[in-house]
């Protein structure tokens, strides 16, 4: 029965799994498995010791699903239609129990944006030891060879579960024989055990890792009615992930910066005291800590950190200033100062909030839509993913009576960010004056009591809740709407509009509304609207502005509309950062607000 080391390779066998629980007696069925399949870890032996042990590989993945995914629902719904959809195969060890490539593509992409982000991936870290642990058991596993050496044996499961494994041998029967190799093939059923209890978890964690890394990215790739096929059959996982960032000219202009924010954030950077304005041609230890601020932020060269406060220094104050919509006069008062203060790690955070937002936003999907930035006081039509036009414009005031809108503190004047559509444009539009500004007007009246009368203000039926009649100003030069209104669903009032004050532009803060948007070149932005959303009314435009009253134009086509939050954008023409920051304070804290409103009927959402 013992055979010499030169027939090792010919003659060692395995016994077969005994599939449906039944005891073999002496004979070789078609369940039994060879001796060399039993000494190396192959996943097909462990799939049949489970199969035999658990009466089902469906039960026993599924056991596991529930104990290794992550908390997050969406997360775990997902994983699980993924692996419901393949029979429970698994994606990322192989039939050896080696691990896959892919594996450590998900740990490398992921592993970045976490140093990156600062965004936390739940399971990363258990990952990283599964893929350790399971490289140790498999060594071990390998190196464990059989304590005789045996020509055509057979191990079988037996149906009596407590005794788990017998001998069957095609040659003579030899007892101890037969009880060493029973002990050892047990110890390598535990082994086999253990092993593809680690390969299974491992395999649901890097599934479930790589499905928050997609929710993270790009959260309707989820939602995409392909995706669980596509799963697995990747030409290259590491193109496949990076494809799925937003390919907005914003975000990846700050996706290029962030790492230098990253970096930045973590180290010394100087402050200024306050103190008489910085200007041309001072010099001194105050213009030398400026100097050196500049230079950490790399809006000045190295060389120029002299304390003397010549040209170059006041260029690099300018080109600071007009990134940060101050007053680009190259004097470094109470503002810039401030601007200057703000610490990195703020800005960084700023970056990785700004980023989340072309990821999450639905917009990412719509083929065409008007976009506000409130930070920024920006607007731009964009179409098949690239800009057509940019306004400026003029959003709501910081100030106002404090109000709680949807769980968050704001402002009565804020601009809210919120998803809609823009149903109509207005022409020549009438001014019906919202009640607190009706209020504001108290102060005209007394000083004038012929205000309403000398400006076109005419009263209405309805009452304000005070009781005295609504009034609503005619189209003129003095009305606030100006040219032309665009309306669109939202409970806030909210409108986006002319102005009969297009000085206010050339500010670079302009926070100065009740809540609405001014735009500028409005009537531009209404043709490029009125020509993807009404073409024919495109070409009557000229007579709407010559009538003496408002004309309503219906949207065929109805165009969506975002007003978004975000405090960092690029500059379209060299792709620098514009630091719009947080002008209402709603990022201290509590994270940047997404959508106050949202029209879930929007195609794309």
């Amino acid at each position: 029965m013992i055979a010499g080391g030169s027939r090792w390779s010919l003659c060692l066998v395995c016994a077969l799994v005994l599939l449906l629980g039944t005891r073999l007696h002496g004979v070789i069925g078609a369940e039994c498995l060879k001796l060399e399949e039993f000494i190396e870890p192959r996943f097909s032996t462990a799939r049949s010791i489970v199969v035999f042990s658990e009466n089902s590989w469906t039960v026993y993945f599924r056991s596991h699903l529930a104990d290794d995914l992550p908390r997050n629902l969406d997360v775990q719904e997902a994983v699980k239609r993924i692996y419901e959809s393949r029979k429970f195969q698994l994606f990322f060890v192989d039939g050896n129990f080696s691990v896959k490539p892919s594996a450590r593509i998900i740990i490398d992409v992921v592993s970045r944006m976490q140093n990156l982000e600062g965004k936390v991936f739940p399971g990363l870290d258990q990952v990283k030891r599964g893929i350790v642990g399971l490289k140790r058991l498999k060594q071990n596993f390998t190196y464990s060879p059989p304590p005789v050496f045996a020509q055509n044996v057979h191990f079988c499961f037996s149906g009596n579960k407590a005794e788990r494994v017998q001998v069957v041998s095609l040659l003579e029967e030899d007892g101890d024989f037969e009880r060493t190799l029973v002990v050892w093939a047990q110890k390598r059923i535990d082994l086999y055990r253990h092993l593809i209890d680690i390969a299974t978890s491992l395999d649901i964690r890097l599934s479930g890792l790589l499905v928050q890394y997609i929710k993270y990215v790009n959260p309707f790739e989820l939602t995409k009615a392909d995706y669980i096929d596509r799963f697995g059959h990747w030409d290259s996982l590491e193109n496949y992930m990076l494809s799925l960032e937003p390919t907005d000219p914003h975000f990846i202009s700050l996706k290029k910066i962030l790492p230098f924010y990253c970096k930045l954030k973590d180290v010394g950077q100087i402050f200024l005291s306050d103190g008489p304005s910085l200007k041309e041609g001072m010099s001194g230890e105050g213009v030398l800590n400026l100097q050196r601020r500049l230079i950490q932020e790399g809006w000045l060269a190295k060389e120029k950190a002299t304390g003397f406060f010549d040209s170059d220094t006041k260029k690099a104050v300018k080109r600071f200033q007009s990134a940060h919509f101050l007053e680009s006069d190259g004097i470094v008062g109470p503002k810039t100062r401030r601007c200057l203060n703000i610490s990195f790690a703020t800005k960084y955070r700023w970056i990785v909030a700004s980023m989340d937002f072309f990821r999450t936003c639905p917009c990412r999907n719509f083929p065409l839509y008007v976009w506000i930035n409130i930070p920024t006081f920006s607007l731009e039509f964009r179409k098949g993913g690239k800009t057509v036009s940019v306004h400026k414009v003029v959003v709501g005031k910081p100030t106002g009576r404090p109000i709680r809108v949807k769980g968050k503190n704001i402002h009565w004047n804020n601009t809210l960010p919120l998803i809609s559509e823009i149903k109509t444009i207005v022409f020549k539009p009438r001014w019906y004056v919202p009640e607190r500004i009706r209020k504001e007007m108290e102060r005209d009246l007394q000083k004038n009591p012929h205000y309403f009368e000398e400006e076109g203000f005419r009263f209405m039926n309805s009452f304000y809740s005070w009781g005295e009649p609504r009034v609503y100003q005619l189209p003129g030069e003095t009305n606030p709407m100006g040219r032309v209104k665009f309306l669109f669903d939202n409970p806030f009032g909210i409108f986006l509009h002319d102005t009969s004050q297009p000085h206010l532009f050339k500010k670079p803060f302009r926070a100065f509304s009740h809540g609405c948007v001014r735009v500028e070149n409005a009537l531009e932005l209404a043709k490029l609207v009125l020509k993807e959303g009404n073409p024919k009314a495109l070409s009557r435009m000229q007579k709407y502005l010559a009538k003496r009253d408002q004309s309503y134009v219906p949207l065929k086509k109805k165009i969506p509309i975002v007003i978004s939050y975000v405090p960092v954008l690029s500059d379209m023409s060299n792709g620098s950062p514009i630091f719009g920051g947080d002008p209402y304070g709603w990022l201290e804290g509590s994270g940047m607000p997404m959508f106050f409103f949202c029209n879930r009927r929007l195609s794309g959402f």
